[in-house]
């Protein structure tokens, strides 16, 4: 099982990233407008690490404002690792009807039901 990740002073536009193991805290948050592909990678390997041995069950928040085109493929990706877990549940916090629009149309092209938060 990999170490918890916490990123939470990152540059402008990157999103806070708490994965914590042993709290079952998994949450990305606020803007993913970096598109740095070493951070995009750190993510996604930090997170197949984890689905060699995840715990038995996983809630994933994801509580996102603004994407680019590459912080949508990063979220794509994201949640196809996800989707491979035993007992995921991916909730998607959006802060108006647009973006929950987004949420349920990703969920529908990925073939994975999300729950929905409107703020």
């Amino acid at each position: 099982m990999p170490e918890p990740l916490y990123l939470e002073e990152m540059p402008e536009y990157t999103p806070k990233i708490v994965f914590d193991v042993e709290e079952g805290v998994f949450e990305i948050s606020g803007d993913i407008l970096n598109d740095n592909q070493s951070f995009h990678d750190m993510i996604l390997d930090w997170l197949k690490s984890y689905a060699k041995s995840p715990n038995a069950c996983t809630t994933f928040r994801f509580y996102l404002y603004y994407m680019s085109d590459k912080g949508w493929q990063l979220v794509k990706n994201m949640i196809g690792i996800l989707k491979t877990l035993p007992d995921i549940v991916i909730v998607w916090q959006a802060e108006n009807e647009d973006f929950k629009e987004h949420g349920e149309e990703l969920s529908e092209e990925l073939a994975f039901p999300f729950k929905y938060i409107v703020m």
